[in-house]
């Protein structure tokens, strides 16, 4: 116990108890870091799970607790100008990458892929 006390000591803020909710960054000591990466080092730190496994998130998808809509738009964001691009197929198919993420989603819950 000493030795967690110790350890947290030097990394959350001291704080007694209050009598009202006033929000406090209790990851202050990570602050100077680039969000994800304060995250990741609070994490590794104090011995904690910055995130859901990717079970978990894909739980929270299926029970609704997570929008399709949101995946969506964060996928979007994250591919940028690249999630324009368009695939032709020798057959005169021609598919958006929206469509491949979608076709790629209902193979993943069917268990076709790894």
């Amino acid at each position: 116990m000493a030795r967690a006390l110790a350890t947290a000591h030097g990394i959350l803020p001291d704080q007694g108890p209050i009598g009202v909710f006033i929000h406090h960054n209790t990851l202050h000591a990570f602050q100077h870091l680039p969000f994800h990466e304060g995250v990741q080092a609070g994490a590794a730190a104090l011995g904690a799970k910055p995130y859901p496994s990717l079970r978990e998130f894909r739980d929270a998808v299926r029970a609704n607790r997570v929008s399709a809509s949101d995946v969506r738009l964060e996928i979007d964001r994250a591919l940028g100008a690249r999630g324009m691009t368009i695939y032709h197929f020798a057959d005169g198919r021609i598919v958006g990458h929206q469509q491949v993420v979608d076709r790629l989603s209902v193979a993943q819950q069917l268990g076709l892929l790894g």
